[in-house]
């Protein structure tokens, strides 16, 4: 059996953004509440495969220090 070196790609396709309020009462602004992404595949012998998914982000334990809403998100 040989094993395959795969190289994978993401790519981030839709936010979705509201006002949450974390554990102290806080109501932090813009934050990212659904990530909608796909990750793409290459393997050695130049086959491919994809898959979309959506991750859903809570800020109640959140604290207002370690905060960045989506209007200051970079890509790193």
């Amino acid at each position: 059996m040989t094993t395959q070196v795969v190289s994978y790609t993401w790519q981030i396709l839709n936010f979705i953004t509201r006002d949450e309020v974390n554990s102290d009462g806080v109501t932090l602004s813009d934050a990212v509440v659904n990530i909608h992404w796909k990750r793409s595949g290459v393997a050695g012998d130049s086959s491919t495969a994809s898959i979309n998914g959506y991750t859903t982000l809570v800020a109640a334990d959140v604290s207002e220090s370690d905060f960045i809403a989506f209007t200051d998100l970079t890509e790193e």
